[in-house]
């Protein structure tokens, strides 16, 4: 996003093997609990000499929406030398798990994505609960320093707030 105006931008869909779109796996509910179908979908979309691949993956349970899990990684062409997008959004019970950033893929990438991230991050993590947990040290290598974890109850924080945080680390 540019001056407050929306970029619109050439995407054009990506070929998925066939085996890989859409999977299902039926599991026969006990008791009372009904029949319920897991389903695995993948899509992937490019923008010529701007984005090599923005791919997400779906994983949803029928009959019961909205989709459970949402992965979603934008791999910029790499002569730009820019940082990977990131966004997992993961339903549980009791609430979500949300994780934004970008993965840096070089030092350049790295300063670029914390300065493009430094405002963006302390602006939401100040408006967001705290988290109550850390992402495992084992795992913290693969993200930059300006990640934004989430552990949200409320979904209305997840339709206003966690929304308009995506919706800005993925304008940057």
């Amino acid at each position: 996003m540019m001056d407050g105006r929306q970029a619109t931008l050439p995407w054009q869909p990506l070929p998925i093997p066939a085996h890989l779109q859409r999977n299902e796996c039926t599991t026969s509910g006990k008791g009372k609990r009904p029949d319920t179908s897991t389903v695995a979908e993948i899509h992937a979309y490019a923008v010529p000499g701007r984005i090599r691949q923005a791919r997400a993956a779906v994983l949803s349970t029928i009959p019961a929406v909205p989709p459970k899990v949402l992965n979603f990684v934008v791999f910029p062409e790499p002569e730009l030398d820019l940082p990977i997008f990131g966004a997992d959004f993961v339903a549980l019970p009791g609430g979500h798990l949300i994780v934004l950033d970008f993965q840096p893929v070089s030092s350049s990438s790295l300063r670029l994505a914390e300065e493009a991230l430094k405002d963006v991050h302390a602006k939401y993590k100040a408006l967001l609960p705290p988290v109550g947990g850390e992402i495992p040290e084992a795992a913290r290598a693969f993200f930059s320093p300006y990640f934004l974890f989430v552990r949200a109850e409320d979904d209305m924080l997840v339709q206003t707030v966690v929304f308009e945080a995506f919706r800005a680390y993925f304008s940057i």
